[in-house]
């Protein structure tokens, strides 16, 4: 062959390759692209197919485990997981089961339910003329909690539960359903109930990578503790009841119901070796609710003295005995999470006055010959608050701390504040924590301190008799109402000082 005839061949061929090279651009032109489905992971491109249906009908059969586990007829691909019709002429086709196989590597499946967002709000000042609370108010908000639920109504009755635990099953369906008993001379009625979070229920698609609560019983539990494990149990020794039980393991009696709601009451009687949860409660939502509340009060009797110059000092006679009175008091009282935290007195009927007894005591005394006053009463200790009045939370544990003191109410903003005893003003002055404040040095290693005054009426080192007035109840410092919180120490208050119970201590209350 010639060098011509081989210069005509390649040219030849030259022809017949670009020839078919339109041919074919011309042939996808004309109406031969494919209808697909481009899949996404994420934004990430994986692949094309065929079929969607295919693809989605794959994950639904294959997941029988995630069926079984969570009793759903049907399974779903996972978030992330992006299906777009497309059509191309890329021929480069995958089998839906190897987008499956690389799918179910990559990311969880999903199943219907819904997800509910718990978002906080600020803590609930309470107005002035509400006259208690707790001595302690959080001002922390926690960050939103969004639970993933199977079943809605599983929610619904586990907030119901939830609220059950603080109010009382029993009085909540009562109130629920409408057939509360109206109040004859005395009792309570729930007048509303609510919480103070916002809380949106969405149905969603969830990962089952995520817990995904299946009953209300554990959404109850993780409402109530914050947690769906026990932290903390305790074997009861020989001896002990409820009370004894909550006290030795840093909680109150109510908490310790909460955390055992097989417990009816703490009258229920406990065995050496039972096992009883003691874990503290941590609630995810407050349960606010509002109850009126007729109850009659004894107003126990003040006693007057009458010195008598010519008897000596210890010779005492009673002259007139003391009768104790009854008032009856109607209240406003705000509870949150089963512990008051607003009172309000809206009406009080006197039933019987108290009688004042009267005391004839001796002054004189043998002492070089001369004779003394005894000013300051005698050894026993005045009620801080004029009369009717309210406990509304005593010295106990309260949500992991002791409550070191008792908070007293009903009685008005501004009303007086008395010391208990004769002594010195060892200190005035207002912290963030106790507001305005008094504590007053009795000389006998006791101390007396008076929190959340609205104002104080004497001066560090000033001398104080039993019975005066050296303060008005307020609602100072960390407190979300009016009310007075008394403290009794043996020892200076925070500086080595050691709490004791007001109600055990100098008053049987």
């Amino acid at each position: 062959m010639n060098i011509f005839d081989k210069i005509m061949g390649v040219i030849i061929t030259l022809i017949i390759s670009v020839a078919a090279f339109f041919m074919g651009v011309t042939s996808k032109e004309e109406g031969n692209p494919l209808s697909l489905y481009q899949v996404y992971l994420n934004g990430e491109d994986i692949g094309l197919i065929k079929s969607k249906e295919t693809l989605l009908n794959l994950i639904d059969e294959e997941q029988r485990e995630l069926k079984e586990k969570y009793d759903v007829d049907k399974v779903y691909p996972p978030s992330g997981l992006d299906i777009q019709p497309i059509v191309t002429y890329d021929f480069n086709v995958k089998d839906e089961k190897k987008i499956y196989e690389e799918i179910k590597d990559k990311e969880p499946f999903t199943i219907s339910g819904y997800k509910v967002t718990i978002k906080y709000v600020e803590p609930e000042r309470v107005e002035e003329n509400y006259e208690e609370t707790t001595s302690e108010v959080s001002d922390k908000l926690r960050d939103p909690i969004t639970l993933n639920v199977l079943h809605k109504e599983d929610f619904e009755n586990g907030i119901y539960d939830t609220m059950a635990a603080f109010i009382g099953k029993t009085d909540l369906d009562k109130y629920k359903n409408g057939t509360q008993s109206d109040i004859v001379d005395v009792g309570e009625k729930i007048e509303s109930v609510r919480w103070n979070e916002d809380i949106t229920i969405k149905e969603d698609y969830l990962s089952t990578d995520d817990y995904i609560y299946t009953n209300s019983s554990d959404i109850s539990k993780y409402l109530l503790f914050g947690t769906l494990k026990t932290n903390s149990t305790y074997k009861v020794k020989a001896g002990e009841d409820i009370s004894k039980v909550a006290f030795n393991n840093n909680l109150n009696v109510a908490e310790l119901l909460i955390a055992n709601p097989e417990f009816s009451s703490d009258k229920v009687l406990l065995t050496e070796g039972q096992e009883v949860n003691t874990t503290l409660i941590d609630p995810l939502i407050d349960v606010v609710y509002e109850v009126e509340k007729v109850e009659d009060v004894e107003v126990p009797f003040q006693t007057d003295y009458e010195d008598d110059k010519n008897a000596y000092v210890g010779n005492n006679t009673t002259i007139q005995e003391g009768v104790n009175g009854e008032t009856r008091l109607t209240e406003t009282i705000k509870y949150i999470n089963g512990e008051i935290q607003g009172l309000v007195v809206t009406n009080r009927t006197e039933i019987t006055p108290a009688v004042n007894e009267i005391v004839k005591r001796g002054t004189k005394v043998y002492s070089g010959g001369y004779v003394f006053e005894n000013t300051g009463g005698n050894e026993t200790w005045q009620w801080p608050t004029i009369m009717p009045y309210v406990i509304t939370s005593r010295y106990e544990w309260r949500w992991g701390r002791m409550h070191e003191g008792i908070d007293i109410s009903g009685t008005g903003y501004g009303s007086p504040i008395f010391a208990v005893a004769g002594g010195t003003v060892a200190a005035v002055g207002t912290t963030q924590a106790m507001g305005n404040y008094i504590i007053v040095d009795h000389h006998n290693n006791y101390y007396t301190i008076y929190m959340h005054l609205h104002a104080y009426l004497v001066s560090a080192g000033q001398e104080v008799t039993r019975g005066q007035h050296i303060g008005a109840m307020g609602n100072t410092g960390n407190s979300t109402g009016t009310h007075l919180h008394l403290g009794v120490y043996v020892g200076y208050p925070y500086r080595g000082g050691v709490s004791v119970d007001p109600c055990r201590s100098i008053y049987s209350c």
